[in-house]
């Protein structure tokens, strides 16, 4: 018995050698682990997985969805996954860092397909280890897509101002004040629920007519995610500076959602729904590609410059970013722009594509080099 064993192991040992297994670097890490997500229509999201089972259970907190699936792992690192209800389709981890899932049962009526970015759940205060300095992207499945740009964190006030890449605008800033809720509210898996007051608008806050409800969640290691029914926000700790860091080069694997031919009529967006898994390439000059892994198209490529380097977005006038968002960077030209950010191992990205006001088409995602 004891010799077979041994033949098993180095068995095994040859197929993962030769690339037939592939097992994450970071597999190591404790099992099961917990996450908590947000999804680009606004759901909440708790994600569980069990590395020995290879399993995924996950609980839509705003619609009530849940369910336990498996998965096997691919060599590019995502998880294919057999769920018999066909809400979850791929996902991808970095465990004890960070997971994205596909979804197509989200939304108030469990009809809609959607982005999950989360983070590993952190049980100890926002304030405590989160404050700071960050560059974030917005996704949304209306409206353009997405929004990118800086939230900054001091005592437990967040105030965020974006960039919407569709209509090349500065958007006005939004205030969230996690310290009024006190630590004790903090949960188990590290988030916060803020009710947001209605407000006038004040020092260019943007105002809200009534009261909403956000939650708010951090993990230790860089990442504070915000989730409102408007879609979700994940944040990234900047850079030490704003010029591109030959150290981002390398080659990532990321989920994205995309809308290649949206109608805009009426405020509504119409037009297909493609989600699925791509390659980006980033070289050490800053010349970012971006692969549809399935059909091989190339969906964008080009040089990115620093955000700061547009003076007309970021700068100290009122209706500006004030804030140099050191480690997002930009590509925009006449009718397109693209945007990323890069902290540790990850990435968000988006790019919109306009024909006119009301014809365009968008893509954004998140990914990991692992």
């Amino acid at each position: 018995m004891l010799l077979f064993w041994i033949i098993a192991l180095v068995v095994i040992a040859a197929l993962v050698v030769a690339g037939f297994i592939f097992i994450p670097a970071a597999l190591a890490a404790v099992t099961p682990q917990n996450f908590a997500a947000s999804a680009s229509v606004g759901d909440f999201v708790t994600v569980t997985i069990d590395h020995l089972l290879k399993t995924i259970a996950y609980v839509n907190v705003t619609n009530g969805v849940t369910g336990t699936v498996t998965y096997t792992i691919n060599k590019d690192g995502t998880y294919d996954v057999t769920d018999s209800t066909g809400n979850i389709t791929n996902a991808l981890e970095i465990p004890g860092y960070q997971i994205m899932l596909l979804m197509n049962k989200a939304g108030p009526s469990a009809n809609e397909q959607a982005l999950v970015v989360g983070v590993l759940s952190d049980s100890t205060t926002i304030t405590a280890s989160s404050s700071g300095e960050y560059n974030y992207m917005k996704f949304r499945t209306s409206n353009g897509g997405f929004l990118s740009g800086a939230l900054v964190m001091t005592n437990g006030v967040m105030i965020n101002t974006g960039f919407s890449s569709l209509s090349r605008a500065v958007q006005p800033a939004e205030s969230r004040d996690v310290a009024q809720t006190g630590s004790a509210n903090v949960s188990a898996h590290g988030t916060v629920v803020v009710t947001l007051p209605a407000v006038v608008s004040s020092n260019h806050i943007v105002p809200r007519a009534t009261a909403a409800i956000t939650t708010v969640f951090a993990s230790g290691n860089g990442f504070l995610t915000i989730d409102d029914d408007a879609g979700s926000t994940i944040c990234m700790k900047q850079a030490g500076g704003a010029a591109f860091s030959a150290s981002s080069a390398a080659t990532y694997t990321a989920l994205f959602y995309s809308k290649p031919d949206v109608m805009l009529s009426g405020g509504t967006e119409t037009g297909a729904i493609l989600v699925g898994k791509c390659s980006i390439v980033v070289t050490a000059a800053a010349l970012v590609t971006v692969t549809n892994i399935v059909t091989n198209a190339v969906m964008f490529s080009g040089t990115v410059t620093p955000f700061s380097s547009d003076t007309s977005i970021v700068g100290s006038s009122t209706g500006m970013i004030n804030n140099p968002c050191n480690g997002l960077f930009r590509f925009t030209n006449s009718t397109q722009e693209f945007v990323i950010t890069f902290f540790g191992k990850s990435i968000l990205f988006g790019s919109v594509n306009s024909v006119s006001s009301t014809e365009y088409s968008y893509f954004y995602g998140a990914g990991l080099s692992l």
